[in-house]
């Protein structure tokens, strides 16, 4: 393919980009509420619940509790930014068959796939850059490896977006998005976020080690500690192998769901 071939690709694509800022210009209300939920659950977890536990041991590591729930939130505040473009959204405009006219244009269904999942990307940068903003005027970005956890919050963005897109196509009615807000609120609440995964019993550990939220938050708890591990690197593996899967399926289904 050449240059000139894919820079034009390139730019149908970023269309959805330029889209999604004029569409939303006004949608900060939006924007705000979605923030406050993870920053509210760090107050009310790190400072409040961090005064009376004090320290807590994580896997042989000594840390305090604001420590721990920070990074954990942030990785919440990561995939709240995109799952909702990719859920609600993305199952709006393919009910009310936008994206055929869309495709009536040169654009493809693979263009279409990456447009949509970079809007959702800068939602998600959006957030986590808010929220890690938040941290350092809480004083919970004591180090300038914090700095790190935002390129990692963009993979689990991406890794989330691509696989919420891919599950979107699945979806029938509105009535099936209950499931959406049932599993993010398990996820948030049971991946090791605002209890240590040795609080669980051995089963419940193996289960919440293999979900993609754990493996965000220990991510970010390594990148933000500046703790590169032979573990970082497999979080690194798990979501970007995540985010290919997600994409691969998004896309195959959106070509059997738009071109038949």
């Amino acid at each position: 393919m050449s240059r000139s071939a894919t820079a034009a690709k390139l730019h149908r694509a970023g269309t959805f980009v330029s889209r999604g800022l004029l569409l939303n210009r006004r949608a900060w209300p939006n924007f705000v509420s979605t923030l406050l939920e993870p920053v509210i659950l760090l107050v009310a977890l790190g400072l409040g619940m961090g005064a009376l536990i004090g320290e807590i041991t994580v896997e042989g590591r000594t840390m305090s509790y604001e420590e721990f729930v920070a990074p954990a939130m942030l990785a919440t505040a990561a995939v709240s930014g995109v799952v909702n473009e990719t859920t609600y959204s993305f199952y709006a405009k393919l009910t009310q068959r936008l994206y055929e006219g869309y495709l009536s244009t040169p654009l493809t269904v693979g263009e279409l796939a990456v447009g949509e999942t970079a809007w959702a990307l800068l939602c998600g940068g959006i957030y986590s850059s808010a929220f890690l903003v938040s941290m350092a005027a809480l004083g919970l970005a004591p180090s300038w490896w914090m700095l790190l956890a935002l390129p990692g919050a963009t993979l689990i963005s991406l890794a989330f977006a691509a696989v919420s897109m891919a599950a979107t196509t699945f979806m029938r009615r509105w009535e099936d998005f209950e499931q959406v807000s049932i599993w993010m609120f398990l996820m948030t609440m049971c991946s090791g976020t605002v209890f240590p995964v040795e609080a669980y019993p051995d089963w419940g550990r193996a289960i919440v080690r293999l979900t993609p939220l754990y493996q965000g938050v220990e991510l970010l708890r390594d990148l933000s500690a500046g703790r590169l591990t032979a573990g970082t690197a497999a979080h690194v593996c798990y979501l970007l192998a995540m985010s290919a899967a997600g994409f691969a399926v998004a896309r195959h289904r959106l070509s059997r769901l738009l071109t038949r």
